[in-house]
């Protein structure tokens, strides 16, 4: 009502780092811990209250991607299992209704750390760009449907292979996954992916400069 800002008296339920977030909106923000934890704080939007609920990932990952079917579940995607060498493709699903957590068949097309998601809450979930076992940025957008999880690569790519960008969604409209690392330079593109049919590609506009491993979020239909 007017961006007035402090911190809360709840805290996650340990120091941590690459963690990632995503929410059951209304209802709670749900807070995969990162720092090679298999964690996930729970913090409820009607008191702040914040713990660690008893369902863990399937992985200690850090630097995943997440995103939500907002009032079904959450999902965990990708990350970094230990090392710059050792990424994931495994997907870990939270329902919303008991909390319970558990990887689920479908993977990413491929295994990747510094991935970033966002949704088209009630259709599908995305999960773009990272790096490889490779250290190699990657172009890659995955696509999971919600009404079956099914998991695969979109033909378009982003405009160019980067890691660490950040995602957020206009929902029913588009995904926008700004800046990132390429190959050296922090960059301040802005891709745009259209829900109506996955085409992607930069926009005009762009981030007041480059940066990488910033994190966004959207009033959805506004800002």
């Amino acid at each position: 009502s007017n961006d007035s800002i402090a911190t809360i008296t709840p805290t996650i339920s340990e120091g941590a780092w690459g963690g990632v977030a995503c929410a059951n909106s209304g209802t709670a923000g749900y807070w995969s811990l990162g720092a090679f934890s298999d964690a996930i704080d729970k913090t409820a939007f009607s008191n702040d209250a914040t713990a660690t609920i008893t369902p863990t990932t399937s992985n200690s990952a850090e630097m995943r991607a997440a995103f939500a079917n907002s009032g079904t579940a959450a999902y965990w995607l990708g990350g970094e299992l230990g090392d710059t060498t050792n990424p994931t493709n495994v997907i870990n699903k939270t329902a919303f209704s008991d909390d319970a957590t558990a990887a689920i068949t479908p993977t990413l097309s491929t295994s990747v750390a510094t991935v970033t998601g966002a949704a088209n809450s009630g259709t599908a979930g995305y999960a773009a760009g990272g790096w490889t076992g490779s250290y190699a940025a990657s172009d890659v957008i995955d696509k999971t449907a919600f009404s079956n999880d099914a998991t695969a690569a979109i033909t378009p790519t982003l405009s160019a292979a980067r890691r660490y960008c950040s995602g957020l969604a206009a929902s029913g409209a588009a995904a926008y996954w700004g800046g990132g690392l390429e190959d050296p330079p922090n960059v301040d593109t802005i891709d745009k992916t259209a829900f109506a049919d996955d085409a992607t590609a930069a926009i005009s506009a762009v981030l007041s400069n480059g940066r990488r491993g910033c994190a966004g979020l959207a009033n959805s239909g506004t800002l």
